[in-house]
């Protein structure tokens, strides 16, 4: 099989979406080892370009010369840039990690596959009912719209978890799906000596289908049964409202940290 992976978009540095990034780097790297793909076209930039830098002669690397696209520059190369770079390298699939399929149309010809990756929509409906949605009206429904698109087009959809085939399945009753799970990369190779220690990492979001308000009300539940409970703490990354941490010595609000940082607190400090 001949396909392409487009993984333009994606950026860890940019998104702070991990799971999505991990995702992305962990299918294609299993895809350049899969007996099957005799040509494998990776849609890059140049934040992963190093990842790719040494490979098979059967993977081709296409740097779209840009790092990854924000707002508009999104926006035109996710409908007119991704077709036009497909169709010169007429692949049999085309696997989008994030997804999003265009809207220009692609050859009958070339099959798709997209990894989705939750049933956002529903999250941000659920909210604009009880009039708690942070989020502006537009971008729920292009949650809605490009999600339910891609499980009518896609030939085959990707997700990581039975309860999301299952709610894809509701709406699109036609939408063929398969559970891969997070399929996550390669952990990083540390210098140092690890020393882990009690403490939890806990990634945070704003973003209604992350359930961080649920996370912290499990985790505190969690934390009050522990015979120990005064050697641990929560260590909080992301972006998140203030207000949803527990006013206590266990949390920590570290908010957006380097990755250098991220490194530190797995490798030293949390279990």
């Amino acid at each position: 099989m001949k396909i392409a992976v487009a993984l333009t978009d994606q950026s860890f540095a940019r998104t702070k979406s991990m799971g999505i990034f991990n995702v992305s780097m962990g299918l294609t790297k299993g895809l350049m080892n899969h007996p099957e793909v005799s040509e494998l076209h990776i849609l890059g930039n140049n934040e992963c370009q190093e990842a790719f830098a040494h490979c098979p002669p059967h993977v081709h690397l296409h740097l779209m010369d840009k790092p990854v696209p924000r707002r508009f520059s999104r926006v035109w190369w996710d409908q007119f840039g991704l077709s036009a770079a497909v169709r010169k390298i007429n692949p049999d699939w085309l696997l989008l990690p994030k997804g999003f399929p265009p809207f220009m149309p692609l050859p009958k010809s070339i099959k798709l596959a997209c990894y989705v990756h939750d049933v956002i929509w529903e999250y941000y409906q659920e909210l604009g009912k009880k009039g708690k949605n942070p989020f502006p009206w537009y971008e729920n429904l292009y949650f809605r719209y490009l999600g339910k698109r891609a499980l009518r087009m896609s030939d085959i959809v990707l997700t990581s978890t039975r309860f999301n085939a299952e709610r894809f399945i509701a709406h699109i009753p036609t939408a063929t799906t398969a559970v891969v799970g997070i399929g996550f990369d390669t952990p990083p190779q540390f210098t140092q000596k690890e020393v882990r220690g009690n403490d939890i990492l806990f990634h945070v979001s704003t973003f209604p289908h992350k359930l961080t308000p649920l996370g912290i009300k499990r985790i505190q539940a969690w934390l009050e049964q522990q015979n120990n409970q005064d050697n641990i703490k929560i260590h909080c990354i992301g972006k998140t409202l203030d207000s949803l941490i527990p006013d206590s010595p266990h949390w920590i609000n570290h908010g957006k940290v380097s990755q250098e940082k991220l490194n530190e607190l797995m490798t030293c400090q949390c279990r």
